[in-house]
């Protein structure tokens, strides 16, 4: 997003994670969490059809500057994205409302 955003040293995470719609083999769910203005940022992106969904964010308010996403996953279940960061937070997008 711009130099800010950079991962952190010494950690080989990036500050990015991705999930594959399962209901839906061509979407693929990016997630990307800027650690300076604790901002995460998320949409859906169909390779078949070349499109991107509008982009959506959320401000994580108590997360520090050495917070970053671990783990994206899809839920056929419940059609959710979970986002799983460092320091306990979850976020979680309902897979229609992308």
């Amino acid at each position: 997003m711009d130099k800010l955003s950079l991962p952190i040293t010494g950690f080989y995470e990036p500050l990015i994670t991705c999930a594959v719609n399962n209901d839906n083999d061509t979407e693929v769910f990016v997630q990307a969490y800027h650690r300076y203005e604790k901002v995460a940022k998320f949409f859906t992106y169909d390779f078949k059809n070349d499109s991107t969904s509008q982009v959506h964010q959320v401000e994580l308010e108590e997360a520090s500057q050495i917070n970053f996403p671990l783990k994206t996953f899809y839920s056929s279940v419940h059609k959710e994205f979970y986002t799983f960061y460092r320091q306990g937070h979850c976020l979680k997008a309902k897979a229609e409302n992308l």
